[in-house]
């Protein structure tokens, strides 16, 4: 709704806030978009996080398979400096849904 402006104003904030709060929930669906608002605010980094967090999510298979070619695509295309603030991200974010 708000990442694209379906019937409000579009707001990439708050679209970021509310897919945050359903991928503590194990969304697998608000795990892919928030890797599709990183990758289309150019930060690969979190980007690739979020891919690979929803490739891992067994909840719904059809968004982690989804999330597979993405997140190769991107991953092969980093550093390793890059690659270990990926781990990092998914780290945080697996430990937040833990919570």
């Amino acid at each position: 709704m708000y990442l694209e402006g379906a019937g409000v104003k579009q707001d990439y904030a708050e679209a970021e806030r509310l897919f945050l709060l359903a991928s503590a929930q194990r969304s697998s669906k608000a795990m892919y978009y928030l890797g599709d608002l990183y990758l289309e605010g150019g930060d690969k980094v979190r980007a690739a996080a979020w891919y690979v967090l929803c490739s891992d999510n067994h909840v719904d298979r059809n968004w982690a398979d989804l999330a597979e070619g993405p997140a190769e695509r991107l991953l092969v295309s980093m550093t390793k400096q890059e690659k270990i603030e990926v781990d990092a991200v998914v780290s945080k974010a697996k430990g937040a849904q833990l919570q």
